[in-house]
């Protein structure tokens, strides 16, 4: 479990990424993302990979949102579709 996160069975809250951005292994994940690039999707052979591989590609993009914009941007975002 990464540092700040809660025990909600395994569910962030909003106040638990907020938590995270704040800390030095997040940000040293999000600059490893960027090796994602090099990923061959190719060797994602059953649908448990799939599954995996794109939920935690889903987790770290939501990481990288609340870095990059401010908690009204992104609630217009993700309950307004502005």
């Amino acid at each position: 479990m990464m540092p700040g996160a809660s025990r909600h069975n395994g569910v962030l809250t909003l106040h638990d990424v907020q938590t995270l951005v704040v800390s030095h292994s997040v940000d040293n994940v999000l600059n490893d993302t960027s090796l994602l690039r090099k990923v061959d999707l190719r060797q994602l052979t059953t649908n448990e990979h799939k599954l995996c591989f794109y939920g935690n590609l889903l987790s770290l993009m939501t990481l990288h949102a609340f870095t990059v914009c401010s908690t009204a941007q992104l609630i217009q975002v993700l309950f307004f579709h502005v």
